[in-house]
């Protein structure tokens, strides 16, 4: 630990300034709040985990190096999609019923949709009005869209629109971890992606936290 004095005194002072209010307030998950600076130190064996600054879970010393590899590389193991949450799992394609529509459809439907745009006042009454001749309706994926389309095409724009987000590449967004991945969780937030069995001794650790101070 010696190599970390002047980070575990400022550690120190932060959390004696804040007069330990609870275990959250250090970057804990299900631990007691922490009564003394005292009880900061680790007892023998044990180092702060350091996960992020004012983390002074005591781990083995292994374990505080594999966190500190890790924190360098926070993006390792996440699908990271290259345009995002709003990315398409494979075998679909945005919509594209106006510019920013990134509802996930198939492309064969996409292509239906691109031809629609391209000819917007067929199936009107007239070039000038928005009124669609019989047997069609407005497409309205979006509010405006008075395209002209079949009952059957309208109901499948409107289930579309009650499921945005089906057939998403990724469920939590950009920090969604890659198969066989999970977040790791040694604070509330902490979504660095690690194995399911290094999360588990994570959450051990933040469990045992209180019993590995020295009293």
């Amino acid at each position: 630990m010696s190599g970390s004095k002047n980070f575990f005194a400022k550690a120190t002072m932060v959390a004696v300034t804040a007069g330990f209010a609870s275990a959250s307030a250090l970057g804990l998950l299900g631990t007691a709040a922490i009564g003394s600076a005292d009880s900061l130190t680790c007892i023998q064996g044990y180092v702060w985990r350091e996960a992020r600054e004012s983390d002074v879970v005591c781990v083995t010393p292994d374990m505080r190096e594999t966190v500190k590899t890790q924190n360098l590389t926070p993006d390792a193991h996440k699908v990271n999609p290259a345009y995002g949450a709003d990315t398409c799992e494979t075998g679909y394609v945005w919509r594209e019923t106006r510019e920013g529509d990134t509802t996930c459809v198939t492309p064969d439907f996409r292509t239906l949709v691109l031809g629609q745009n391209a000819d917007p006042t067929a199936h009107r009454v007239s070039a000038d009005s928005l009124t669609c001749e019989s047997g069609y309706v407005w497409r309205e994926g979006f509010d405006g869209d008075a395209i002209c389309v079949t009952p059957d095409f309208r109901s499948t724009i409107l289930g579309q629109n009650a499921d945005p987000t089906a057939h998403r590449a990724v469920a939590y967004g950009t920090e969604t971890c890659e198969d066989g991945y999970v977040w790791r969780q040694a604070f509330d937030g902490d979504s660095i992606c690690v194995t399911p069995e290094f999360r588990d001794q994570v959450l051990d650790d933040n469990a045992q936290a209180q019993s590995r101070y020295v009293s």
